[in-house]
């Protein structure tokens, strides 16, 4: 059995939404990674030509979208033949019964349009039955709202950012207020003013609006955070701009009861103005998460009689490894007695040299996520417990979207894995690793296990219980 046939194996077990038939589906999406599966053995039901059910996984701009899949604009004659009520119920697997026991507004004809218009550009069945039974903006937005319309919106996103039909159908379906703004003075002059102010590329920003498409609702907002953070800290425009970039979610803050007494407690903590303006920068979603209620309990954790920290090297820990404060101290529990229960020899001295080593950036990651790390690497990589456990960095490093594509790719070009330095495989840059080979091959693989992870295709464990800006 191939490393990776091992890895299908360790992900069915660790994960029950995770089946082979879903990696097929998904491999058969592109020619490279086809290749591989069906060279490495991993399914079985790997064909030469995609399935017509299969979403295309290279990029479409609009224009060719248009020109060469008549069936992705609708024309007058498309719009005269929506499906009636029953039939686009029962395609959705929806009850007429069901449906009625909602109580919900009639199913429009631009509703069964859309919807339409959302499974020729790739949406999955659950994410249209999602759309349809959900409430508030969701429902009453794709009721409302035009297909043309829709298409506009979703073709302009292809056009202006690079995106592929998928990624523009996230966007939209996870902010659907989105088909309401006007592209060029609402949408497109916020994101060039972000891009202009914050130095950001496009393709940056096209990353931004798949983790966080509200963004595109909050232009007013900014102007009154920039005025916020001038007064209380002095921070530039810029320096808001790229906290924006990294948490677009603090546009929705309140400066008075959110970032005010976050600046006062660390302040309080001996941190300067200039240093907090630098933590607010490197982790700005501490602003939102109450840290000001929770950040003494924390510290306090760390001073434990166990661990011994002082309080002066409690705050230098917040002020490099801030996103570490992010989870709740009963986390940080879990994680001690992770590693106090791999073995009778493990002590809580060695726990804390295990934090020192990767900077205390371990604290928060939750059992389930290392505990699959491990079996990862027994099953894949054939290293042994105590091996693992002497590169800490495997357990920091950004497992699903840097080590298991870079083992991945490595099985894929024939390369064993077992012998695979777990060093270089967590902390060599990506330049270093795949030096030997082409990049845009490597784009194109990464650019597959990506798909995979935001399709949902396969249901991967998190390794912490944060999102990783880096």
């Amino acid at each position: 059995m191939s490393a990776f046939g091992k890895l299908l194996r360790a992900g069915k077990r660790q994960c029950p939404a995770a089946s082979v038939g879903a990696w097929s589906e998904f491999f058969t999406g592109g020619d490279a990674v086809r290749g591989f599966v069906s060279r490495r053995g991993l399914c079985a039901t790997v064909t030469a030509t995609p399935p017509p059910s299969v979403p295309e996984i290279a990029k479409v701009t609009a224009a060719e979208a248009f020109a060469a899949d008549a069936e992705a604009s609708l024309n007058e004659t498309q719009l005269k033949e929506s499906p009636t009520i029953d039939q686009f119920l029962e395609s959705l697997g929806i009850s007429k019964e069901k449906w009625d026991s909602l109580e919900r507004k009639p199913v429009s004809k631009n509703l069964r349009l859309n919807m339409g218009v959302f499974e020729k550009y790739g949406s999955t069945l659950d994410d249209r039955k999602r759309m349809v039974l959900g409430t508030g903006a969701s429902m009453e937005t794709f009721r409302r709202t035009s297909p043309l319309n829709l298409e506009k919106k979703l073709s302009w996103l292809m056009e202006e950012y690079d995106l592929d039909r998928l990624e523009a159908v996230k966007i939209v379906s996870r902010h659907p207020p989105f088909v309401n703004y006007a592209l060029k003075t609402n949408v497109g002059s916020f994101l060039t003013m972000l891009m202009e102010t914050s130095g950001l590329d496009k393709n940056q920003v096209k990353l931004m609006l798949l983790a966080h498409p509200q963004i595109v609702g909050y232009g007013k907002k900014f102007e009154e955070v920039v005025k916020g953070a001038e007064a209380l800290l002095g921070m530039t425009r810029k320096q808001v701009a790229t906290c924006v970039v990294k948490c677009p979610r603090m546009l929705s803050y309140s400066i008075e009861k959110t970032t005010k007494p976050t600046l006062e407690k660390l302040l309080s903590l001996g941190l300067t103005k200039e240093e907090v303006i630098g933590l607010f920068i490197a982790a700005p979603k501490l602003i939102g998460r109450g840290f000001h209620i929770t950040v003494d309990r924390k510290i306090e954790w760390l001073m434990s009689e166990e661990l011994g920290i002082s309080r002066e090297e409690a705050v230098a820990i917040l002020k490099t490894q801030p996103m570490a404060f992010y989870p709740k101290v009963e986390i940080w529990e879990e994680t001690k007695k992770w590693f106090l229960g791999l073995g009778s020899t493990h002590t809580t001295e060695d726990f804390k040299r295990f934090l020192t080593e990767v900077n205390f950036s371990l604290l928060g990651r939750r059992r389930d996520g290392l505990n699959y790390i491990l079996g990862f690497c027994k099953d894949v990589l054939n290293r042994e417990k105590e091996e693992v456990l002497k590169c800490p960095q495997i357990f920091v490093a950004l497992f699903l979207h840097e080590t298991l594509p870079r083992v991945g790719f490595m099985d894929s070009k024939g390369k064993d894995v077992k012998e695979i330095p777990l060093e270089h495989l967590t902390t060599s840059t990506r330049e270093e690793f795949y030096k030997e080979f082409d990049m845009e091959e490597v784009e194109r693989f990464e650019k597959a296990f990506r798909n995979l992870n935001r399709d949902g295709k396969v249901e991967a464990i998190k390794t912490s219980t944060y999102p990783r800006s880096t």
